[in-house]
């Protein structure tokens, strides 16, 4: 979902991509063979900071504008020991396999603008995002914290949203042999829906959603088809601080884009 509250926050976010499969067998890739995009494991380890401006008001709708800049490194150290020294030894599962891994430093720079009609939970955004990664020009619709009832003075909520976007390898800045996205332009689409409550306790404001994250074309097969993914997803946020979880267990499956954890401070 957007951010939609005004002021600044700061983030750690730590995503993982992996090669293989339990079978040794690479993401996208036709069985038995070689033929895939993906010939790295990835851990993505960024600090960014984001800014909400309001930028025009009028009677029927508000418009604002969202900055961020990112930082970080490539480095499979500590994505790895959450995979496998944690969650799967912790659950019995053996640990996902790994073959290359690509390190190297990583920056990003992004600005969204959202339009929010003023009456109604409904947004509309468009934004850009530029890395030395991928570059990425999207925008989408969806319903935010739509309240469905209300229990002992707990707000339950209702989120929605669908995002388009073309997206493309930025190769020449990135990680030499590593190719995480063709080199053509790609289009993705996706969608998300979660349930959640709002509630105020000791005076301190907690809120907690749980749902879905739907994508297709972010990631390609071998003969360049699109790849559908599905990702559990959670968010819990007490005073100003929240942590954001995503894993793609609804899928059955621990390669490939796998999980990842935000940590947010907002100002």
């Amino acid at each position: 979902m957007p951010e939609f509250r005004s002021g600044s926050s700061v983030s750690l976010d730590l995503h993982q991509f992996t090669e293989f499969d339990p079978d040794t067998f690479r993401y996208g890739s036709l069985r038995g063979t070689d033929s895939s995009w993906y010939h790295s494991t990835i851990g993505f380890n960024t600090l960014s900071a984001e800014h909400v401006f309001g930028w025009k008001s009028t009677e029927s709708c508000t418009t604002s504008v969202v900055a961020n800049l990112g930082l970080g490194v490539a480095d499979d150290h500590l994505t790895e020991f959450l995979q496998n020294d944690y969650t799967h030894e912790r659950n019995g599962n053996p640990p996902v396999p790994r073959g290359g891994v690509d390190d190297g430093p990583v920056a990003m720079v992004g600005v969204q603008m959202i339009l929010r009609p003023r009456s109604g939970c409904g947004y509309f955004l468009a934004g850009v995002e530029m890395s030395n990664i991928v570059h990425d020009v999207h925008m989408g619709a969806g319903i935010a914290e739509l309240e469905l009832f209300r229990l002992f003075g707990t707000r339950i909520v209702l989120d929605a949203g669908l995002r388009m976007g073309i997206l493309r390898n930025a190769r020449k800045y990135g990680f030499g042999k590593s190719r995480y996205f063709p080199m053509t332009s790609t289009r993705y689409l996706d969608h998300q829906m979660a349930l959640g409550f709002s509630t105020t306790v000791l005076d301190i404001p907690v809120e907690a959603e749980a749902g879905y994250l739907a994508s297709s074309g972010l990631f390609t097969s071998y003969d360049g088809s699109a790849l559908g993914e599905l990702f559990e997803y959670s968010r819990v946020r007490i005073w100003k601080i929240a942590l954001e979880k995503s894993n793609d267990g609804l899928n059955g499956k621990d390669f490939g884009p796998t999980y990842g954890v935000r940590l947010i401070y907002e100002h």
